[in-house]
């Protein structure tokens, strides 16, 4: 199993962070879906988190998943 524990950014409601059975910390765009960062220490996802942009390739990748998903 890689990861549990899904909780929500104290930084952002634009991601999510999740924690990983190494101790580490996933952070995760609810935009893009993108994986931001992986630390131990949150407060460096809240920098990654800070200076992180979607692609638009990340989005259209997204949506055409969505889309395929529902036909």
């Amino acid at each position: 199993m890689a990861a549990t524990n899904l909780h929500f950014s104290p930084y952002s409601l634009n991601f999510q962070h999740r924690n990983n059975e190494d101790g580490t910390c996933d952070s995760i765009c609810l935009r893009c879906y993108r994986t931001v960062a992986t630390s131990q220490q949150e407060a460096w996802l809240a920098h990654e988190e800070s200076i992180h942009t979607c692609t638009l390739l990340d989005l259209h990748a997204w949506m055409s998943d969505r889309a395929r998903a529902r036909s």
